[in-house]
């Protein structure tokens, strides 16, 4: 008893020196333990998007997890945004006590596929209507990987030239027909669309015609130039 009771009263005094450490150890304690509770956690979405349902995203993401917020894997939330319609990439940072921010870049609109929207990343997303300035695209799903690498050249025909292409029609047998915004009709062949368009590109930097709203199409299916047809004289 003699020596408990001299143990005592060392024990008081070690424990008296280490109160605010043991204070601090109980508090953390009771944090963590707060924190592996934690429910309802708040997803975010840092910068503005067009296309994307966010409503939507916030609710696959939430579904899919466990909705405990220090045990989110933020590359599991990163998988389950990047799946959903318009989502290209995401970045995902977990801000305290709740809430997640996720900064999205969408996937672009190229072209209304069918009535579908077609994506930069050769995805068909499904609309109730496409907007009126896209461009519409008659063709089956085997050509999405051929007009979607088409773009760049697209693009410098309606930047140097203003010759917006509107309409693209690719039939069964792969011949391409595109229409303008000044009802000009390209033709070329599927296996040589590249080829083709990028001969017509060269020629009008080389020399531009003076009038392009006067023909009528311009057929790209040689092998070493093109065939071009007037539209015919009014009256």
């Amino acid at each position: 008893m003699k020596v408990y009771a001299q143990l005592l009263p060392a024990l008081a005094s070690k424990i008296y020196r280490l109160r605010w450490f043991l204070l601090l150890l109980f508090m953390t304690a009771l944090f963590f333990i707060w924190l592996m509770s934690l429910k309802g956690v708040t997803v975010t979405v840092t910068n503005q998007t067009r296309w994307l349902d966010k409503v939507q995203l916030k609710q696959n993401i939430l579904q899919r997890m466990d909705n405990r917020w220090l045990t989110l894997s933020i590359q599991d939330i990163k998988y389950a945004a990047e799946r959903i319609d318009w989502v290209d990439k995401v970045e995902v940072k977990r801000v305290w006590p709740s809430r997640l921010e996720l900064k999205i870049n969408e996937q672009k609109p190229l072209a209304c596929w069918n009535g579908m929207a077609l994506t930069n990343r050769e995805k068909l997303i499904a609309m109730k209507k496409c907007p009126g300035q896209w461009v519409k695209v008659d063709a089956q799903k085997q050509f999405i990987a051929r007009f979607v690498a088409l773009q760049d050249k697209l693009q410098q025909l309606a930047q140097q030239f203003n010759l917006l292409v509107r309409q693209v029609n690719i039939n069964d047998r792969g011949t391409w027909v595109l229409t303008t915004n000044k009802k000009l009709q390209l033709i070329a062949r599927d296996r040589d669309i590249q080829q083709s368009l990028q001969l017509w590109l060269d020629v009008l930097k080389q020399k531009p015609f003076p009038d392009l709203e006067q023909i009528k199409k311009i057929d790209l299916r040689y092998p070493n130039g093109f065939a071009v047809q007037p539209r015919p004289l009014e009256g």
